[in-house]
């Protein structure tokens, strides 16, 4: 499993980026070395591996899982637009930032937020926000049909994380045609691009995220666009087909 990428200057940072000084110690030897995106390349590379002998080929979801389709988890929520958090509550997800926005926005009553996962923010998070009755805290979810359900009644995928690697979260959101509004960090900025969705600076996080946010909510062509395009992206680059037919063609070149 890879580690989060982490460009804060920081203990932890400093500590993530020795872990790949270490790491290259081992592969040295390896003829070839598969990243999952072009910014942990260059993480690579910066530790001594030779650029020629590292492949990228991203993390992955199977679209035709994750996809779109009837739900009636919306309608039941008595919403006309959701916006998802689905992730951990602890500090590298930031999902204090989500609520903390929502809660002081002037949504309509029929704007939800849902916040799905838990984590060690979470007993604080609640009792700080629980009593907003357009903010629903579902807990962890494991069964994959509920999520894709969740999935695919929401509208807006918001991750604004402090540091990550490459988010299955995301993807799978932008699989379901959910708009996503995320952190510039890591291997983001090469899943969300062309209008794909909207990307936050971590140095302008709150005032950017805010504006993303509002943006979305209020501007409901913009959002129905932005979905069509995160799901063409995901397709096009990302796709559980695609990346086993970069495995083959790496494989073979190997042979």
């Amino acid at each position: 499993q890879h580690q989060p990428i982490h460009r804060e200057k920081s203990l932890m940072g400093m500590i993530l980026q020795l872990s790949y000084v270490l790491v290259s110690l081992f592969i040295k030897p390896l003829t070839r070395l598969i990243v999952f995106s072009e910014t942990q390349k260059k993480s690579v590379q910066q530790s001594g591996f030779p650029a020629e002998r590292i492949a990228i080929v991203p993390n992955a979801v199977d679209h035709l899982v994750f996809s779109p389709g009837e739900s009636a988890f919306k309608t039941n929520l008595g919403a006309k637009c959701i916006i998802l958090y689905l992730g951990r509550f602890s500090y590298q997800k930031n999902p204090e930032l989500v609520l903390e926005t929502f809660n002081t926005a002037n949504y309509d009553d029929k704007v939800k937020l849902v916040m799905v996962g838990e984590g060690e923010m979470f007993g604080k998070l609640h009792s700080q926000y629980s009593l907003n009755s357009n903010i629903i805290f579902t807990g962890s979810i494991r069964e994959r049909e509920k999520v894709i359900d969740i999935l695919r009644g929401s509208d807006i995928f918001v991750q604004p994380s402090r540091f990550e690697g490459l988010s299955i979260s995301l993807l799978e959101a932008m699989s379901c045609e959910v708009a996503p509004i995320t952190s510039a960090v890591a291997a983001h900025p090469d899943v969300v691009v062309e209008g794909s969705g909207i990307l936050v600076d971590p140095a302008k996080i709150d005032k950017e995220f805010t504006e993303a946010l509002d943006k979305m909510v209020n501007n409901e062509g913009f959002r129905n666009q932005t979905r069509k395009k995160a799901r063409e992206r995901i397709i096009e680059r990302y796709s559980l087909v695609g990346m086993l037919n970069d495995l083959v063609a790496l494989y073979k070149n190997l042979l």
